[in-house]
């Protein structure tokens, strides 16, 4: 298999040089691939095999495209990733993947090239010899073998433990035998239990046909009586204790006199007080229409009483001079209400005096504190408008100071620059002597200082403006808290309103709000004044009233009416002590019926709750019954289980023994053959011993072989050893001589590793039938000496003069490299920190990005 071509586009590995496509053309057989740490070297091997690319390691416009000649056979492989993946696999000018899919693509480099994913990882060097596990390297030398020696090891084992579980089984059968033996009963022992169980069959049969189910548990039963009956008990007590008495003679009516209440010994009524609950009814309906009769004449006494003795009254409180004394007081009055609302101040009527002269206590302070610190404003200097053009005004100002202070950082930008190249000294002219600063002139720095003192004192003015307009801003802001306080002081108290309409009527709290404080004090004493002759109103009327009534009585006596008076007071006694006594009788008669009614649900209830007690018991006998009866068939029940069980073992066990006889003689036979297979098959001196380990060996002489071209001094590689009869892959490693073996290849050194994994791959082609692939070698020699080194490179070179590769792709940093391969073509990725030949990339093409 020869690499004629390869071209790569949109590559993301080659991305650190920027590099969009690749095509690489290999006219020679040596091929070196140089280039600084992470530019793609290595890659670059990967993809110069016929596997598929990772769809990720491209671009979603990139393409691989590989031409390979292989047995004279053409092949042009392809995979594009946009719009999708597709992988085309053209053979002899024949597209044998028509679907380009990757699957099948795989399949067709298998199957033309021999090359699989493991395979291809093996070649480049993703997966070595010595860091394989031991089960990896069973995998490898499986796949490269004709023969599976761990197949015959396995089964030999198997064998061997097969048959010493037979002989280990066959002793534990010949034991069982004797022991199972001793459990069989005799014959009359099995005659008697099936007669016992016939019988018990009977017996049971006839018991089951008079069975029947528990419909609950007979407990429950017995919880439901005891409930019951605790129920009755309780009813019944309570009835008892209840031993109604009708109240019979309470009533002045009393009851049918021509009826005896006889009563008994223990002192039960013999007859019936009363027939029925009508004509107890009737009984209560007579009591109430007496009651109501009574209260009318009650009633009726109640307010003649009333209206006399407010009579007395009036003539009590009249005097002597009746009603010219009340006439007089009337006068005075008058003139003293007059009197106390002339000393009022503003007069202001409409007012509630009770409510407002409260209200103002409330609202007093509140209001002193604004009249005393709330400036005048007839000049409406305190306002919204005035508010709106202040903040205006600060809002251009403040602008202006922003563009003020730009241009005073730009002076001082341009002055602290021109300080700068003052402080780097004067320069001196060779030929004239003329001494100069550059950039800088004192006439310069000196406009630039006039200027920025300029405009440091239209920033003060600025600033002591900005600092007037705050301080007035935070004067109307703060009048208008206090007008809104004033404001709300009106809202919350509209039982002042008379009073806030003459204050803003007046228009003092704008134009003149130290004379409020004078105006609150004043209202103050006027409510005062209020207050007083409202107490008088009151007065008046009252007097007013008396003279009313007065006028009214007449000249009526006053011993008169009090003889009136006395007599209605006794007959409203007499009346309110018989409504009493039918109010009390009506209460006991309706008491009684209550306690009669609910006697008699008592009986009701005891008498149903006698007839459910009866039939729970009936039940609970019927579920005793039952419940023997099924306790009679559970116990034949189990002793017919126990009969059947052990006639069952009886019969089981003569079939175990029955059963342990076969088993002894197939485990005889067994036992006999097992031992012949395992000495046939033994690895000592049987078959396997014969071939186990001579294809391991043969591959190792060869790694051997191409080990001993390369290294300096003797380095062998033993093969794997037997553990347990088994192999444990491990090989371990001669150095210099037999007292000096290293465990395991792993365990050599860097450079020894890299010689043994280069060993197994080359004879792996061999097995794989590949060797006609290929060769890559990704920085081979890197840990080597330079002696070994050396001698590496003249081992390789030796390989490709000797053997059947057909190309050589090797990765290298070191320039020695170079001259061993006199016919070389060299592809250098990126020259940086590398030494290059004079002629390299005459075979490559690469385009990258602008």
């Amino acid at each position: 298999m020869i690499i004629e071509s390869l071209e790569l586009i949109g590559y993301r590995r080659l991305a650190l040089n920027a590099i969009n496509s690749l095509t690489f053309v290999p006219k020679e057989q040596i091929q070196l691939i140089l280039g600084t740490n992470g530019s793609g070297k290595s890659s670059l091997i990967k993809e110069l095999t016929p596997i598929p690319p990772d769809p990720s390691d491209y671009i979603r416009t990139g393409s691989k495209k590989i031409i390979i000649n292989s047995h004279g056979n053409n092949y042009t492989l392809k995979s594009t990733f946009a719009p999708t993946t597709r992988h085309s696999f053209i053979k002899n000018d024949e597209e044998l993947n028509p679907g380009g899919t990757v699957t099948v693509f795989k399949e067709l480099v298998r199957q033309e090239f021999n090359l699989t994913n493991e395979i291809h990882e093996l070649l480049t060097g993703f997966e070595l010899f010595h860091s394989m596990s031991p089960a990896r390297r069973r995998e490898w030398f499986t796949r490269l073998s004709d023969t599976s020696y761990d197949y015959a090891l396995m089964v030999y084992n198997r064998l061997r433990e097969r048959s010493r579980d037979i002989s280990g089984a066959l002793k534990m059968a010949k034991k069982h035998i004797v022991a199972e033996s001793a459990k069989v009963i005799s014959e009359a022992e099995e005659l008697k239990l099936r007669e016992d169980i016939a019988m018990i069959l009977k017996e049971l049969n006839f018991l089951l046909e008079r069975s029947a189910p528990l419909e609950k548990p007979i407990s429950e039963y017995q919880h439901d009586e005891t409930t019951k009956m605790v129920e009755l008990t309780k009813l019944s007590n309570k009835l008892l204790r209840m031993r109604l008495v009708a109240p019979y003679g309470s009533h002045p009516y009393g009851v049918n006199p021509n009826r005896q209440l006889e009563r008994n010994e223990w002192r039960e009524l013999i007859k019936r007080g009363f027939e029925s609950v009508d004509e107890f009814d009737n009984l209560l309906a007579t009591i109430t229409y007496d009651i109501a009769g009574k209260e009318a004449l009650l009633n009726n006494d109640v307010n003649a009483h009333s209206k006399i003795a407010e009579s007395i009254k009036i003539l009590i409180k009249a005097g002597k001079d009746g009603i010219i004394s009340l006439q007089h007081k009337l006068v005075s009055l008058r003139e003293k209400r007059n009197k106390a609302l002339a000393m009022r101040k503003f007069g202001i009527e409409g007012l509630d005096t009770v409510n407002a002269s409260s209200s103002f206590e409330y609202v007093y302070d509140v209001l002193s504190a604004v009249a005393i610190s709330i400036p005048e404003n007839k000049d409406k200097r305190f306002s919204q408008t005035r508010l709106a053009e202040l903040t205006a005004k600060e809002l251009d100002i403040k602008n202006s100071k922003l563009t003020k202070t730009s241009e005073l950082a730009r002076l001082e930008s341009k002055r602290i620059h021109l300080e700068t190249h003052k402080a780097n000294g004067s320069v001196d002219c060779p030929k004239c002597h003329h001494s100069w600063i550059p950039g800088y002139s004192d006439e310069q720095l000196a406009k630039l200082i006039q200027a920025i003192c300029c405009k440091e004192e239209e920033l003060n003015k600025i600033n002591k403006e900005i600092e007037s307009i705050e301080n007035e801003l935070i004067a109307i802001q703060e009048y208008s808290k206090l007008y809104r306080d004033f404001i709300k002081c009106i809202k919350s108290w509209p039982v002042l309103q008379p009073f806030w309409d003459y204050l803003l009527e007046g228009n003092y709290i704008i134009e003149a709000p130290r004379k409020l404080v004078s105006i609150l004090d004043a209202f103050r004493i006027d409510l005062t004044h209020e207050l007083e002759a409202k107490k008088i109103d009151d007065e008046i009327a009252e007097v007013v009233d008396l003279i009313k009534s007065a006028e009214q009585i007449g000249d009526t006596n006053l011993a008169d009416q009090q003889s009136k008076l006395d007599d209605l007071s006794i007959k409203i006694e007499g009346l309110t002590s018989e409504v009493n006594k039918l109010q009390a009788n009506h209460a006991a008669y309706s008491k009684y019926k209550k306690q009669l009614l609910e006697a008699n649900e008592l009986g009701r209830l005891i008498k149903d709750l006698m007839i459910d007690v009866k039939q729970t018991n009936d039940t609970m006998i019927e579920m005793v019954r039952r419940e023997t009866l099924n306790h009679c068939i559970k116990q034949l029940q189990s002793s017919l289980a126990l009969k059947e069980t052990a006639l069952n073992n009886a019969m089981v066990q003569k079939a175990i023994i029955t059963d342990l006889n076969k088993q002894t003689d197939k485990l005889t036979v067994d036992d006999e053959a097992a031992k012949i297979l395992v000495k046939q098959l033994s690895p000592t001196d049987g078959l396997i011993a014969e071939g186990l380990l001579g294809f391991i060996k043969n591959y190792v002489n060869q790694m051997n072989s191409l080990i001993k071209r390369i290294w300096s001094y003797p380095l062998q590689v033993q093969h794997c050893g037997i553990s347990n009869t088994e192999m444990d892959y491990k090989f371990p490693l001669l150095v210099q001589n037999k007292s000096n073996i290293v465990p395991d290849v792993k365990l050599g050194s860097t450079g020894m590793r890299e010689i043994i994994d280069l060993a197994f791959k080359v004879v792996a082609m061999r097995y794989l039938n590949i060797a006609d692939s290929p060769l890559y070698l990704d920085e081979y020699g890197s840990a080597l000496d330079e002696t070994h080194r050396k001698t590496a490179m003249e081992g390789i070179k030796h390989l490709m003069d000797t053997q059947y590769f057909t190309q050589l792709f090797m990765v290298s940093h070191y320039s020695n490299v170079y001259g061993v391969f006199t016919n070389a073509e060299t592809c250098v990725l990126c020259p940086a920190n590398i030494t290059v030949p004079t002629v390299y990339n005459k075979h490559i093409t690469i385009n990258k990005e602008e």
